[in-house]
């Protein structure tokens, strides 16, 4: 799908769209990325310590819901933009959790500062990235207009 040229209404609807597809994917690997030193230690998956569990947990599902939003984003429901700035609120609030937890959970167990420094840079571009797509979605309502009278709010506008 080609990007609507700059000043067109829609051009932030499918940055938004491209954005969600993007971070979908990639806080589904990153959530199973956390996985692997755990698997690494203990190789049976039933006796995974649940830190590393509910780490993965915080990146995989909202991962697994910016896919399920991204669809949906590209039949032009209205929904779909509020349910997404919901997600990317939450999820703003989870990865900032998780970033104090994890830094001092890793600078209690290891002493290793590379470490440290690269899951935090990890995360302040996770943050970086949920911040540009709160942006492209608010942006987006232009593209989406208010449903007509007498069709319930999440009727399909497809972008053609």
């Amino acid at each position: 799908m080609a990007l609507p040229p700059t000043g067109d209404p829609r051009r932030p609807l499918h940055l938004a769209i491209r954005s969600t597809r993007l971070l979908g994917v990639l806080f589904v690997m990153l959530g199973l990325l956390i996985l692997l030193p755990a698997l690494k230690t203990n190789p049976h998956p039933l006796e995974l310590p649940w830190p590393a569990i509910a780490a993965s947990l915080i990146h995989l599902i909202p991962g697994l819901l910016y896919a399920v939003c991204a669809v949906l984003l590209t039949r032009g429901r209205r929904s779909a933009v509020i349910s997404a700035m919901g997600l990317v609120a939450i999820h703003c609030v989870m990865v900032a959790g998780s970033l104090a937890a994890y830094s001092g959970l890793l600078m209690a167990q290891t002493h290793d500062s590379g470490f440290l420094i690269g899951a935090l840079l990890v995360m302040m571009l996770a943050m970086a990235a949920l911040g540009q797509l709160f942006y492209h979605l608010v942006k987006s309502f232009k593209a989406i207009e208010a449903p007509a009278e007498g069709l319930p709010d999440d009727s399909v506008m497809p972008l053609a």
